[in-house]
């Protein structure tokens, strides 16, 4: 499975409009051609948004955001060798020292299967910024898909030793672990929880719906003895008078399993109400 460095569109979607005009009454202007273009982007008519977005670029071939935003509109449209045209122009054609167009030509190399290509592209992105977590996430899927299993999970736990609350991160090493070359479901399910608590409900919404279908999925393959364990502390924890009582109980029920998420998330409620927050802090991180 893919999982795609999910940018907002609507966020990435500049207002820089150019004030030229061409000659000619019938034809659209660049500011015209600028405006229509962003508003189907928004709208999600990417045909429209190419043929509008072509020609601003044409009338602004110097313009790294009309080439970022035509990228993107040529990324959804499945035109993954023109988009990363675009992409590359826009990158080349960026004073500001920003990533996006970037991120977007290792997006639109790796959908076209140009892995190298991909790698390339993020590459040339950590010589602008330093190795952020999500970038290093995103090299990590494309040697994941070459079968380069070891050394796409070195790559994500080494983005989780910078930020340990990535969300990239955390779900693709989630999916990574329950590849065949690893098969580690309750390890995966961990990443997936982690993933799940650092990421807010409006964010990352195709992947958090995997990691809770996949959390099901995992738990439901838990022997039922552990389970009958894993329910008899909660229910203690959960039934306890003393926040000390809930909180060794809840730290029972994590022991016997630490991908289980009633159990994680019982655990750090009840740090907090023994008064450890700290500590509470440090079971999310």
């Amino acid at each position: 499975m893919r999982s795609k460095l999910h940018v907002s569109t609507q966020a990435l979607i500049l207002a820089a409009l150019v004030s030229a005009v061409l000659p000619g009454c019938n034809r659209e202007t660049s500011d015209d051609a600028i405006r229509n273009g962003q508003a189907a982007l928004l709208a999600g008519d990417y045909p429209q948004a190419v043929k509008h977005l072509s020609r601003a670029a044409k009338l602004n071939p110097e313009n790294a955001i009309v080439l970022y935003n035509l990228g993107m509109a040529q990324l959804m449209t499945a035109d993954y060798k023109a988009a990363a045209r675009s992409f590359d122009a826009s990158d080349r054609w960026d004073v500001d020292g920003n990533t996006e167009a970037l991120e977007g030509l290792a997006l639109a190399r790796r959908e076209a299967g140009d892995y190298e290509g991909a790698i390339s592209a993020f590459e040339r992105a950590f010589a602008k910024v330093s190795r952020k977590p999500h970038l290093v996430a995103g090299m990590a899927v494309c040697e994941m898909e070459q079968g380069n299993m070891e050394y796409a999970k070195r790559i994500l736990e080494d983005a989780l030793i910078t930020d340990p609350n990535d969300p990239v991160a955390l779900f693709n090493l989630a999916v990574l672990m329950q590849k065949p070359h690893f098969n580690d479901p309750q390890t995966a399910a961990a990443h997936y929880v982690r993933f799940l608590m650092h990421t807010p409900p409006d964010q990352h919404v195709a992947e958090r719906e995997k990691a809770l279908a996949r959390l099901k999925e995992i738990n439901a393959s838990r022997s039922p003895d552990l389970q009958f364990e894993i329910d008899d502390k909660i229910m203690e924890a959960r039934s306890a008078a003393r926040p000390a009582d809930a909180l060794l109980a809840a730290a029972q029920a994590v022991k016997l399993d630490e991908s289980n998420p009633d159990a994680f998330w019982l655990f750090q409620q009840s740090l907090l109400k023994a008064g450890k927050s700290r500590e509470a802090g440090l079971a999310l991180a």
